[in-house]
């Protein structure tokens, strides 16, 4: 079929997979579970930074079925993220790897931990590790993945000389229909 005149090749265009959270809106690259709400968020609260407002879980325990979970997808095979909490206002927040299994380090209860639910969409099988009992002040997450899906978690608080936290020993599972994406949490009620 005749479907109009051929197009020249354009330039090569790359979501963006950074963010300082200084627009009124969130970036393209950023995209929820399902369909948001309006108090999910704010960009305005505090310039600069993006404020998540907790929200309950669907079936405590596992997050395979939250609509609140704010993510990218993998920018590439191997990366790495880091963002900043705010300890004193976060009850439970942090940085997930999503998937089919899943992993997450962030802070609960004034504690930081790191999750991993294996089968989350199936029989969900959870591990949990505490890295620090009370955390006060700016804690720092990184994730790195590496080729195959395996995880490094590190965190650094402002009087944590503790690094690395956790690696996670097997690839997180990958399946068609629902790839790995990168994300931001917070939630009410109990992991």
């Amino acid at each position: 079929p005749n479907v109009g005149p051929a197009l020249g090749a354009g330039p090569v265009a790359v979501p963006a997979t950074s963010d300082d959270f200084n627009s009124p809106k969130l970036g393209l690259q950023w995209q929820w579970q399902a369909n948001p709400g309006k108090d999910w968020l704010s960009l305005t609260a505090k310039p600069g930074s993006l404020r998540l407002f907790a929200q309950p879980e669907p079936k405590p325990g596992n997050l395979y079925d939250s609509p609140a979970l704010l993510m990218q997808k993998f920018p590439a095979l191997e990366f790495s993220m880091t963002t900043v909490l705010n300890a004193s206002n976060a009850a439970h927040a942090g940085l997930i790897v999503f998937g089919y299994d899943y992993a997450w380090i962030g802070l609960r209860d004034g504690r930081l931990v790191q999750v991993t639910v294996m089968k989350a969409s199936e029989t969900p099988a959870a591990t949990e590790k505490v890295a620090a009992d009370k955390i006060t002040g700016p804690v720092y997450l990184r994730v790195t993945v590496s080729d195959g899906g395996k995880l490094q978690h590190r965190w650094q608080g402002l009087h944590a000389t503790r690094r690395r936290f956790h690696r996670q020993r097997r690839p997180l599972g990958w399946r068609q229909g629902r790839p790995l994406r990168r994300g931001c949490r917070r939630h009410a009620g109990g992991l």
